[in-house]
Order: structure tokens, then C-alpha cells, then sequence
């Protein structure tokens, strides 16, 4: 433990238990950390027991919980999330009292009320303690003097407390519920364009496409590249990134919920930092370029970056610094861009350090974007022509390749070479690109972008499970 608040330690313990519940673990640790067991015995429900603590804890604190102290301790974390550094939990569920609980309360209540304190006692203590103690006479006794030394008023009042306490169900399930629409949102706008492509790749008999199909179905089309050190067969080569931003989805969700607020900050900076040291650390062992460019961690830099401003949206002044940051990488990259054209060994300067400087400005841009662009910028990209190139970008990034190779196939079978290459190249395959990004817009993305309104994202809700999960470390 750290001296920064991390070496107090606040031990809650649980229905009918004092702090000889903690005995042990109290003298095992006094060596690491400043032990407290505060008074919550007057407190008429779990929040106002959750009050009781903050009352006597001290400003930051680890916070651990058995039973009914966890769900005390859950209620701290969430009044109070920026003071507890860390949280344990012991035989407690977040979601309240599972079915079988309440009525074993309310059966325990009538018996202690009609003056069997002792009969409660050996009913619930094999409850508490692993089979193998349940018929350990010396728990036994720590167990009956813990519970006559809470009292059966206070005793009661614990368990009704319990009986009126709702939990976090209702905070889990809307995590679970918001995860879930994230995910089928995702689904619905990216995987139906994607898989009609690769579906008129094989139809089409394009070289290579069939024996990788496998990789490319998966969304591991980068880690295909990355192992065979070549971009083979090049006309799936522009789906590694696609691989990289659904392993993304698939990870980074998660990272937001688990990692605690006051920390997420930094370790995305870590997350980003790591990216040009993997790309530094594979030129050194003579890792193929390929993977260098493909590999997911060689991605974390700008994935990362996106991360931060997202983050940051809600901090005006590190949002300021940030883009700030963002402008001054601009002209950086430039000057690194000219340096790489006139040093012979520029891998290094380029994959190491360009890409983190170009993800950067590219944030910057990004975060201009979302601020609004006055001036002839903003009235060129409310250009309607422009916004609908937007609209239909991931189709033309999708399709572009395939456009271009079913071209050549074609030149190939009327016979006409000429065209193969060049400016006139370009804007064909430009204009057909477009254009089968209009049509799967139209007939295809739009039909499955529609079903999104099924699934709206719902408000957050202040005090929200997002600040209960993500400061449980």
C-alpha cells in the first residue's frame, strides 16, 4: 500500500458481528496499514449505516466488507467513489438478497423477538462458516459472544435494514442492458456491409480470398498479416484495421467499466504510451514490418488518443490542453515526414515515432470536429455532397479494393490493358466505388441502420453502476 490514503484500511463486518470478526486479519496486517472498524450499530438502513462510516472513516480509505458490510461498503462507493482507493468484497452480492434470504430473515426475526437469541445463533452459525468449522465449538463461542454483544435490538434492526435494502440490481442490469445495445449496434452497422463483401469476394473467386477466409470472418485479418509478413491477398489487405477496431469493441467496454474512474485517465495515457514502445521493442528484435504496422498493440496509440478525448469531453481544460497538444503535433509530423524521405534508415523515425505524432493530430482534428468549425471550413464540410460522402464512408473504405480488383478483372477480359493504371484509373474506380457505397447504403446499411432505433442508448443515471463497477479494484 501507498502513503497517499492507501494504508488506511476500513473493515466492515457483517450481520450480528463485531470487530472480532476481523481479529486476524487486523493483527496479520497492522504492519501495512492503519486498521478501522467503525460504530454503524445505530443506523436504521444499510444507507444510513453507509453514512455512519463516512462519519468515522478517514478522508481516503481501503474499504473491505463481509456480508452485510459489503453492501455498506457498496453504498460508500457510490456516495463517496473519489475516497475509497480500494474495495473487497466478501460473501456479499451486489444485486440485494438472493430469493431464499428474506424469508429466512423474517423467520429469524420472529424467533430472536420471542426471546431465542441462543436458538438463532445455532441455527445461523453454520451458515457463516465453512462446512468443515460448522461444528468448531471455539467459532462457535466468537460467533454467540459477537452476537450478544450486538444485541437483538441491534441484531433486528440489521436484518430489517437488510429486508428494505433494494441493492444495485437495478444499476447491474442497466449495465448489462447498455453492453448489450452497444453491442448490437455495433453489429448492425458494421457486420452486414462487411460480410456482404467478403461474400462477393468468394463468389467472385478472388485470388487468396478463399483459403483466408476463415481469418478474415473472424475480424483477424491483422494478425493474418502480421504472421505471414505480407499483405497477401491484398485485396482483403485494408481489413486488418477493421480487425483492430472490432477487437477493440471487444475489450475496451469492459476496461472502461472495471478500471476505477480516478485512475482511467492514466492508464489510457498508459495504454497509449505502450504503443510506439511495442513498435520500438519489435524493430529492435527484428519483427516483420508488416506486423509492426498491423499487430493490435502497434494501434493502441491512436485507439488510445480517441479514448482520452472522449474522456477528457467532459474536462474542459484538459480538453483544451489536449487539443492544443493536437495542433503543435501537425506541423511535427510534417517535419518528421520530410526527415523520413531524406534518411536512408527511417523505419525506426517512421514506425516509432510518426505514428503516434500523426494519431495525435489526428485526435486534434477529431476533437475540432466535435467542437464545430466556423469560417469557410465549417460551411465547406456543411456541404450536403460532403456530409453524404460521410454518411457513406465506411462503405467506399469497405468496397474500394473490391472495386479495383473486379476492374482488372474486367480490363482482363475485354482486352483493353491501357487503363489499368493512371489518373483515368483513379477516377473510375473512384466513381464505381462511390457509387456501389450509394447503392449499399441505399438498399443494404440503411434497412439494418434503421433497426438501431430498437436499441437506444439510454441516459446515464447519476451515481449509476458505471461509478459503482469502475472503482472496484
Amino acid at each position: 500500500m501507498t502513503n497517499n490514503g492507501h494504508n488506511e484500511l476500513v473493515l466492515l463486518p457483517g450481520l450480528f458481528c463485531d470487530a472480532r470478526l476481523w481479529a486476524a486479519q487486523v493483527e496479520t496486517l497492522t504492519k501495512l496499514a492503519r486498521t478501522q472498524i467503525p460504530d454503524f450499530s445505530i443506523g436504521e438502513s444499510i444507507e444510513a449505516m453507509a453514512d455512519a462510516v463516512l462519519g468515522q472513516a478517514p478522508s481516503q480509505f481501503a474499504l473491505a466488507g463481509f456480508s452485510m458490510g459489503g453492501l455498506i461498503a457498496l453504498e460508500v462507493l457510490a456516495r463517496v467513489p473519489e475516497r475509497v482507493c480500494r474495495l473487497v468484497l466478501l460473501s456479499t452480492n451486489a444485486s440485494g438478497l438472493l430469493p431464499p434470504v428474506p424469508r429466512h430473515l423474517r423467520d429469524s426475526i420472529a424467533v430472536i423477538e420471542a426471546g431465542g437469541l441462543d436458538g438463532y445463533v445455532l441455527d445461523a452459525f453454520p451458515l457463516y462458516v465453512a462446512p468443515r468449522r460448522a461444528h468448531d465449538r471455539a467459532l462457535l463461542e466468537v460467533f454467540s459472544a459477537m452476537a450478544k454483544r450486538v444485541g437483538s435490538v441491534v441484531g433486528i434492526r440489521q436484518m430489517r435494514a437488510l429486508l428494505d435494502y433494494v441493492g444495485f440490481q437495478d444499476d447491474l442490469s442497466d449495465v448489462a442492458t447498455a453492453l448489450r445495445r452497444f453491442y448490437i449496434r455495433r453489429f448492425l452497422r458494421i457486420f452486414p456491409p462487411y460480410y456482404a463483401v467478403l461474400a462477393l469476394m468468394v463468389m467472385a473467386n478472388f485470388p487468396g480470398v478463399r483459403n483466408t477466409l476463415w481469418w478474415h470472418a473472424g475480424y483477424a485479418s491483422n494478425f493474418l498479416f502480421a504472421l505471414q509478413g505480407s499483405w497477401t491477398p491484398w485485396v482483403t489487405s485494408h481489413f486488418w484495421s477493421l480487425a483492430v477496431e472490432e477487437q477493440f469493441y471487444v475489450v475496451w467496454p469492459f476496461l472502461i467499466l472495471l478500471v476505477p474512474r480516478s485512475r482511467l485517465v492514466a492508464v489510457v495515457i498508459a495504454i497509449t504510451v505502450s504503443s510506439p514502445l511495442f513498435r520500438l521493442i519489435g524493430l529492435l528484435a527484428g519483427v516483420n514490418e508488416t506486423a509492426l504496422w498491423v499487430a493490435t498493440p502497434a494501434s493502441l496509440d491512436a485507439l488510445g488518443l480517441g479514448s482520452l478525448l472522449a474522456l477528457c469531453a467532459d474536462q474542459p481544460d484538459t480538453w483544451r490542453r489536449l487539443i492544443r497538444l493536437g495542433l503543435i503535433s501537425i506541423p511535427l509530423a510534417l517535419i518528421i515526414l520530410g526527415v523520413v524521405s531524406l534518411v536512408n534508415d527511417r523505419l525506426w523515425l517512421s514506425y516509432v515515432v510518426n505514428e503516434t505524432v500523426v494519431a495525435l493530430a489526428l485526435a486534434c482534428l477529431v476533437g475540432k470536429t466535435a467542437e464545430g468549425f466556423g469560417g469557410l471550413p465549417g460551411r465547406l464540410l456543411s456541404l450536403r455532397p460532403l456530409q453524404y460522402v460521410g454518411r457513406i464512408s465506411y462503405g467506399i473504405y469497405l468496397y474500394h479494393l473490391f472495386v479495383l480488383q473486379a476492374f482488372w478483372k474486367l480490363l482482363g477480359v475485354a482486352r483493353q490493358p491501357l487503363l489499368d493504371k493512371g489518373p483515368v484509373l483513379f477516377l473510375i474506380v473512384a466513381s464505381m466505388t462511390v457509387a456501389m457505397a450509394a447503392l449499399s447504403w441505399k438498399f443494404l446499411e440503411q434497412l439494418f441502420n434503421g433497426l438501431k432505433r430498437h436499441f437506444p442508448y439510454e441516459p446515464e443515471a447519476s451515481g449509476g453502476p458505471q461509478e459503482v463497477l469502475t472503482q472496484s479494484s
